[in-house]
């Protein structure tokens, strides 16, 4: 809900998918929900959202995903070309990846900071000043916020879609976690309450669901710091 130049964030997320044909859209409240109150949305609240991940809070909407749906993190801004270019994908799992990542070196200190979902996939984009990128799909091998950033070549940006067939392949692969050790680590999670989208995204993979990687550069921005959000305030007119 934090206000850049009039809109909010989710303001504008919703402007861009709107724009893009995409106008069902549901929320999972959590920290202040009462202030998240926008119209023609629905809710549903995760009131334990201190002891809670990520994942948790996307099951909570586990009845909306009966179709094809986007997921999309809450802080971030992107460009519409980028959510038509996923609206494209053929596959039953997609995310999408900026590949700038391999353009810049970033220190200890700004990883532990920003602590990116980081990407390896099964074919990295060649390097070079300039190169056309493969028609051919890409998939993902390797996710998480613990892969060493020189191993990564890209950068999962926070934006998914499901086809049907997906969609279901995610709910029956939670129904199945339900008898996980709740005691037990889950990827790089401490257990499978506190778990990220991303360690379900690598539970996939390891049971051997293919996961396409749409292919970015740059045209997005994430919301994590104060220093992110001065420098959206700078770039967004």
């Amino acid at each position: 809900m934090l206000e850049i130049k009039g809109k909010t964030i989710l303001e504008r997320q919703i402007q861009v998918l709107n724009e893009c044909g995409v106008k069902d859209i549901v929320v999972v409240r959590g920290y202040h929900k009462e202030q998240i109150n926008l119209p023609n949305i629905r809710y549903y609240d995760n009131d334990r959202f201190r002891e809670t991940g990520e994942l948790a809070s996307l099951f909570l909407a586990e009845a909306e995903m009966t179709g094809r749906f986007l997921f999309l993190y809450s802080d971030i801004l992107l460009d519409p070309s980028i959510l038509e270019k996923l609206l494209k994908s053929p596959a039953d799992i997609s995310i999408v990846v900026d590949r700038a990542w391999n353009d810049h070196e970033p220190g200890q200190s700004e990883v532990r900071r920003k602590k990116p979902d980081l990407v390896v996939t099964h074919r990295p984009p060649k390097t070079g000043y300039r190169y056309l990128p493969t028609a051919e799909t890409t998939t993902l091998t390797q996710i998480g916020q613990h892969i060493a950033p020189p191993d990564a070549d890209g950068e999962f940006i926070g934006l998914a879609m499901f086809s049907a067939s997906g969609a279901q392949v995610l709910r029956t692969t939670c129904q199945e976690l339900q008898t996980f050790n709740a005691t037990q680590r889950f990827h790089e999670a401490s257990t499978l309450e506190t778990a990220a989208f991303t360690d379900m995204l690598q539970e996939l993979i390891n049971r051997k669901h293919d996961i396409a990687c749409v292919d970015i550069y740059k045209g997005w921005l994430e919301i994590d710091t104060f220093e992110d959000y001065r420098r959206a305030w700078a770039k967004i007119h």
